[in-house]
């Protein structure tokens, strides 16, 4: 796949089968839709994560690389803390499978927003490369 899509293109297809995983999980009636939606949520965040990280480090000034690895390695493990206590707090009043629809649903409304950032124009026109 990674020879046919640039990585740019990667990391959008591994948030959109993450995000397809966690809505097949929360409305799977049965043993096998589950398995289903945890395969495609397992693929979608590996695909996405992998190539992420390829991604920061191929478009990155190789004097902040450091830097740019620390942040992005940091950043979300404070922010996955906030977001352990914010599901805690959802699931007391929520069911999980709501709370679940929930994060697919943010993580599809927030795809747009990162298609239409200024940073996608030029990551796009760079990420033009075959990886072979």
């Amino acid at each position: 796949m990674a020879k046919h899509l640039s990585t740019y293109k990667l990391v959008w297809v591994g948030m959109v089968a993450a995000s397809l995983g966690n809505v097949i999980y929360a409305l799977a009636g049965g043993i096998f839709q589950l398995i289903i939606g945890i395969c495609m949520l397992a693929v979608g965040t590996t695909l996405f994560f992998t190539t992420y990280r390829t991604m920061v480090q191929k478009f990155s000034p190789i004097r902040l690389q450091g830097r740019i690895s620390g942040v992005v390695s940091v950043l979300p493990k404070g922010l996955g803390l906030i977001s352990v206590a914010m599901s805690s707090l959802l699931i007391s009043v929520l069911h999980i499978k709501q709370v679940i629809l929930i994060g697919a649903l943010i993580t599809v409304i927030a795809i747009p927003f990162a298609l239409l950032s200024s940073l996608h124009s030029n990551i796009a026109d760079a990420s033009v490369d075959s990886c072979e």
